[in-house]
């Protein structure tokens, strides 16, 4: 049985994550950190919560074999480049540190389709730099997944990505071969993948989403 973290368990991923491993017998107990509950009940759950940029306020948190980090924001969200740099590059780091000092042994990040650290898209470019900072910490075991445009419920409005899930869902069947990598990532399946891979053997490196998908 693993014990594990998940971070940024209010948002789209994370909540959806949650609720999947609190019915996953592999997985026990359950931690939760973020800025406000995220109205899950379940015995094996236990939430902390605490602004992000005091996390290292609670370690005890950090005390898991297997570390999921889905934070992530946009720059319309977040309100300025530099506050989405904050959620999607320095708190992400900041808990891989805290999660390696702590003993965690697997750290699994859900980052972007085109994250590259030399990218002029500034989006692009941040969750590349993330990567590559995380790869320098030295975790055994680091699993990155680059999904494409998340397909779920939102909490808020996001015109451009809900019309960027429309089309993708009418063209899916014609996305293939190099193309397909760009089909929406339905966040039920990320999910799956993402607790198999956290229970897998071992595992390291970045990977696409559907690449991933085609060899489960």
């Amino acid at each position: 049985m693993l014990s594990c973290l998940v971070l940024g368990g209010t948002g789209l991923v994370g909540r959806r994550l949650l609720s999947q491993l609190m019915g996953d017998l592999n997985f026990s107990p359950v931690h939760s950190l973020s800025r406000r509950q995220t109205g899950l009940v379940d015995q094996k759950l236990s939430e902390f919560i605490t602004p992000l940029d005091q996390m290292d306020s609670l370690p005890k948190a950090f005390c898991c074999d297997v570390v999921f980090c889905c934070l992530g924001t946009t720059i319309k969200s977040a309100g300025s480049k530099e506050k989405f740099k904050m959620v999607d590059y320095h708190y992400p780091l900041m808990a891989a540190k805290l999660a390696l000092a702590a003993g965690a042994r697997r750290f699994v990040l859900v980052s972007a389709l085109g994250a590259d650290p030399d990218s002029r898209v500034f989006y692009s470019r941040v969750k590349g730099e993330l990567e590559r900072d995380l790869m320098a910490l030295g975790f055994s075991e680091l699993i990155i997944i680059r999904p494409s445009v998340l397909d779920g419920p939102r909490s808020e409005s996001r015109p451009g990505e809900a019309l960027g899930i429309l089309l993708g869902r009418l063209i899916t069947p014609l996305m293939r071969g190099g193309w397909a990598k760009y089909r929406p990532t339905k966040i039920d399946e990320l999910a799956a993948l993402m607790r198999g891979l956290a229970k897998g053997e071992h595992c390291n490196g970045q990977i696409e989403y559907q690449k991933l998908k085609q060899g489960q």
